[in-house]
């Protein structure tokens, strides 16, 4: 058998030699940072529960291998000027990423408010950067609680690549287009979920 070119290793180094391309693309490093910075290295970052490549230019997410991640904290609803200001039990609001693909849902049951605008749409804040601005994100449900009156929704982006806007449920206007014309208040709901795709 023909003798195999020596290389020396060394931390963050890269292998060169040919055959040793084989070795380099099967060692998946662990740490709390994308550690990668040459085309096709692995690591699995365990702050974020991710496995990401290089691409040439940048670390891309290949899979999140842990649970859901928890997104209720940036989850802020608008409408208007105003805002929900705290989720009551039972809220929940989680996503997870496959590629750049990210599933997400929200569960959230409006505790307090402050100041919302009646009749303006409602804002909410994504989990992952979108790769469009305005496009289909999801689906779900409003629930005004003072009229006992589920609405159907649609999901889109709201020209913005991190935020999204409750819509009707047969056009792109805004949910205070088809039928709900007052302001989000305590007791309300908002039951959605979906997917799209992230911008990295």
């Amino acid at each position: 058998m023909t003798a195999r070119s020596g290389f020396t290793v060394s931390n963050g180094a890269t292998i060169a030699t040919t055959w040793g391309n084989g070795v380099r693309d099967h060692i998946v490093p662990i740490g709390t940072t994308n550690d990668v910075s040459s085309e096709g290295q692995l690591a699995s970052n365990t702050s974020t529960n991710k496995v990401v490549v290089h691409d040439g230019t940048s670390a891309r997410t290949l899979v999140a291998y842990g649970e859901w991640d928890n997104w209720i904290s940036s989850a802020g609803i608008l409408q208007g000027t105003g805002a929900v200001t705290a989720y009551g039990v039972g809220s929940t609001a989680r996503y997870t990423m496959i590629g750049r693909t990210v599933h997400w849902s929200l569960n959230a049951f409006v505790a307090s408010v402050s100041a919302p605008v009646a009749g303006q749409p409602l804002i909410l804040g994504a989990p992952v950067v979108a790769d469009d601005i305005n496009g289909y994100r999801g689906a779900g449900y409003f629930y005004d609680a003072s009229a006992g009156i589920y609405y159907p929704c649609t999901v889109f982006g709201s020209g913005a690549a991190t935020a999204m806007t409750l819509g009707s449920s047969t056009t792109a206007l805004a949910l205070g287009a088809s039928g709900f014309t007052a302001a989000i208040a305590v007791n309300d709901a908002i039951i959605l979920g979906g997917s799209y795709e992230s911008a990295a």
